[in-house]
């Protein structure tokens, strides 16, 4: 089977797609022939070394961590599952491996897929639908929510999660996406590149920035006294800065940091049969051009609206 991994830590031209043996699942795995595979910043961010604390040790390295297919093989001891189901799920950071034809997996890592969701957009939904889940686990019906970088793989996952808690939803992205917001129902939307958000004069309970271009102190005085800033980037210096912060501030900042589980799958695809969430797949890759997509969307060379996946 065909497999993407790296040697060494580095850029995209680190990247060989190799020929190697179909593994085997254990009692307790199922072996998945996958269909799609997502992508996402942690895959650069760990192919260029820079969360070595959390990727496992030693080379060759895996890569991708979320991805929907079809289960081929059921390790004996594995239940609710059958051979030919087809499911979406995530692998831990240290036991990537999404971006080839098949991949061994614990089944707490997969759901079934709905059947109205395509294999390409249940590919893309795991990791940044479950960070939403989790930036928004506090938001509750009326609250004022900011979202800032409203249509990226994130931002419009969580403009749909926020408003089917029945929050009031302000989105911020470029012009492009206004017409997809007004789809999403966000009610109040505004183009970076026209407006300043930090100079509207309003408050928000929470706020969440995808973009990286609202940090934790321009946010804070947008904050209500007692609001929550979704920190997004996690790393020590965050971490500890945030404990000593929340001690004496009403106003929080949230460290957050993510792993799938079966019910934070299961909930998203709970969402999408209902009607309140879907995902949308801005950019569709084939597995031979790995390198290509990934460059691209570490350098932001194509602007999408959700989410790029890769093909299998």
């Amino acid at each position: 089977m065909k497999k993407a991994q790296y040697s060494s830590y580095g850029d995209h031209t680190m990247i060989s797609i190799v020929e190697i043996q179909k593994p085997v699942p254990k009692a307790h795995e199922v072996l998945v022939k996958i269909k799609a595979a997502g992508v996402n910043e942690l895959d650069w961010k760990i192919r260029n070394g820079n969360l070595k604390m959390v990727d496992g040790k030693g080379f060759p390295k895996s890569m991708g961590c979320e991805f929907s297919g079809d289960i081929e093989v059921l390790g004996s001891s594995v239940q609710g599952f059958n051979t030919g189901d087809a499911v979406f799920g995530w692998l831990p950071f240290d036991k990537l491996g999404a971006y080839a034809e098949y991949v061994t997996v614990n089944p707490d890592s997969i759901e079934k897929k709905p059947a109205a969701l395509t294999y390409n957009e249940a590919a893309g939904l795991p990791m940044v639908g479950t960070t939403a889940l989790k930036a928004l686990e506090s938001a509750t019906k009326g609250q004022h929510i900011l979202i800032n970088g409203a249509t990226g793989g994130l931002g419009h996952l969580a403009v749909q999660i926020a408003k089917a808690k029945n929050a009031n939803v302000t989105a911020v992205a470029s012009a492009k996406g206004m017409e997809f917001l007004m789809e999403m129902n966000a009610d109040h939307i505004f183009d970076y590149h026209k407006t300043d958000i930090k100079e509207q004069g309003k408050s928000y309970d929470l706020i969440i920035d995808t973009s990286k271009k609202l940090s934790w102190a321009a946010a804070k005085p947008l904050l209500t006294p007692k609001g929550i800033y979704i920190d997004l980037q996690p790393n020590p210096v965050a971490m500890i800065g945030s404990l000593f912060l929340n001690l004496f501030s009403s106003k929080k900042r949230k460290v957050l940091g993510v792993s799938v589980t079966k019910n934070d799958l299961s909930e998203l695809a709970t969402l999408f049969k209902s009607g309140q969430l879907k995902i949308n797949i801005g950019k569709r890759y084939a597995f031979e051009n790995l390198k290509e997509a990934l460059f691209e969307m570490e350098h932001k060379r194509v602007g999408i609206i959700g989410k790029a996946v890769i093909e299998i």
